[in-house]
């Protein structure tokens, strides 16, 4: 039996997700992530989408974004759950593909 690979959500703590509300959500997602043995909250630096702030990354690959304390938790609890796209206005970008720059208007 091979054991579960843990989640790790990561909420931006860089200078216009930090003026936010990453305080919040971070303890948001502690409240309601933070008992399971398959899910690790963290914070973290700039994820580089400030426009779109508050961000969150997942698994470090996928980031959802304009998140609120009210929206958070239920938009990483889809995002978990492999909705990405449905994730409350979350928008799947990877912050090492120039594509998604231009998806973002960079």
């Amino acid at each position: 039996m091979s054991e579960q690979k843990k989640r790790k959500i990561a909420v931006c703590h860089g200078p216009k997700c930090g003026a936010q509300f990453a305080e919040e959500i971070t303890r948001e997602m502690e409240m309601a992530f933070g008992q399971r043995p398959d899910v690790e909250v963290t914070k973290c630096g700039c994820l580089s989408s400030c426009s779109l702030a508050n961000n969150i990354m997942i698994d470090d690959q996928v980031i959802i974004s304009r998140n609120t304390p009210r929206n958070a938790v239920a938009n990483i609890e889809k995002a978990l759950a492999g909705d990405i796209y449905g994730a409350g206005g979350g928008v799947e970008v990877d912050p090492f593909n120039l594509e998604d720059d231009k998806f973002l208007g960079i």
